[in-house]
């Protein structure tokens, strides 16, 4: 079944996703519909969403050939419009949501690691709504702390769509900025004091004690 051909299931987590978009648009100036960039004729929502959608699958496989690579919603909504070739001026918070579940659907359909988690937002990368989504219509349990989970998920898409791998296969890594947020947030490692066993005083770094002969 092809892309255009599929409904989202109503899960909680695409109603998120949905509802979401609605508020967002609601919020915003009213825009033209798509159009395609060759000739400026404007593309019925649900054909331009169709197209998008079966470029943005084509993106994330593409991105889960390079090993620990990854791409914010803003990265793939500018990349979609581009290779696609059918613009939208509305911002991507509007669109980007639903095309993301319509590759959910395709590839829970088809089967393989799941490319929603190759998306993260552009704040503090982390994946949302979206992965749950996927994670939900694959049959997965929903993870108490998505990220994790998420970049498992990466590592196995890398795997799959044959990356070059290190040597040790690849670990799950988180994203350069949940990486960073752990680093400033979690408390220095203190190192043990080494006493000298003689006068019980902390030994300077040489290993020396100053009191022993």
């Amino acid at each position: 079944m092809s892309i255009d051909e599929q409904e989202a299931a109503p899960t909680a987590e695409s109603d998120d996703l949905i509802e979401d978009s609605a508020k967002v648009a609601a919020d915003q100036p009213k825009v033209p519909s798509p159009w395609r960039a060759s000739d400026g004729a404007p593309v019925a929502f649900a054909e331009a969403q169709a197209e998008w959608a079966r470029v943005a699958h084509g993106i994330l496989v593409k991105t889960a050939k390079k090993y620990n690579d990854y791409l914010t919603y803003s990265e793939l909504a500018r990349r979609v419009l581009a290779d696609s070739g059918i613009l939208y001026s509305a911002h991507q918070r509007n669109w980007i949501g639903k095309v993301l579940i319509a590759v959910a659907d395709q590839n829970a359909t088809e089967g393989g690691p799941l490319l929603t988690s190759l998306c993260v937002s552009s704040g503090d990368e982390k994946v949302g709504a979206g992965y749950a989504y996927a994670l939900k219509i694959a049959g997965q349990p929903k993870p108490k702390d998505l990220q994790p989970h998420a970049a498992e998920s990466r590592l196995a898409c890398y795997r799959f769509h044959g990356a070059d791998m290190p040597a040790d296969g690849g670990q799950p890594t988180p994203t350069r900025a949940v990486t960073a947020k752990r680093e400033r947030t979690e408390p220095p490692v203190e190192k043990p004091v080494i006493l000298c066993p003689v006068h019980f005083s902390q030994l300077p770094l040489s290993g020396q004690c100053d009191l022993c002969d």
